[in-house]
């Protein structure tokens, strides 16, 4: 018996291979479940995974039905990222590109960890990064002073 799924619906799926469609967008194939056949493709952009090491399980989204009982998903990268990163822990992530977006311009770094590689969009020019977790001290204000910082 076929499982039925409606919009909004959160899943956990399994992947079982990485594939590219012929406009070069990067996808995820689904396993329904373990006794299943029934697969389901979920594009992954802005991340992309190691074909090697993909994760045991992904959630998702319904999107959409259409009239054949197709489900559209989308991959729920807010709860994917709540699983792997935790607020305060500091990971260690390698800069290796920076690219800009032919749909917006928006100038984007190609940013990696041994989880998965991710897209970093910057307003500006470069990248910032602290050099300590200390304050920086900056000049008292007065209300009569002029000095704009």
């Amino acid at each position: 018996m076929v499982k039925t799924y409606k919009v909004g619906e959160s899943l956990k799926l399994r992947p079982i291979e990485m594939g590219k469609d012929s406009n070069d967008n990067d996808y995820l194939t689904l396993l329904e479940g373990n006794d299943s056949n029934r697969t389901f493709r979920v594009y992954i952009n802005p991340i992309k995974f190691d074909e090697d090491n993909l994760p045991s399980s992904v959630p998702v989204v319904v999107s959409k039905i259409d009239c054949f009982e197709r489900l559209s998903l989308r991959l729920d990268i807010t709860t994917l990222f709540k699983e792997h990163y935790q607020l305060g822990k500091t990971y260690r992530f390698t800069v290796s590109d920076k690219r800009e977006d032919p749909n917006t311009q928006a100038l984007y770094y190609i940013v990696s960890d041994e989880f998965a590689e991710h897209r970093h969009y910057t307003q500006e020019d470069k990248i910032q990064v602290p050099t300590s977790l200390s304050r920086r001290s900056s000049p008292a204000r007065t209300p009569h002073s002029t000095e704009r910082t």
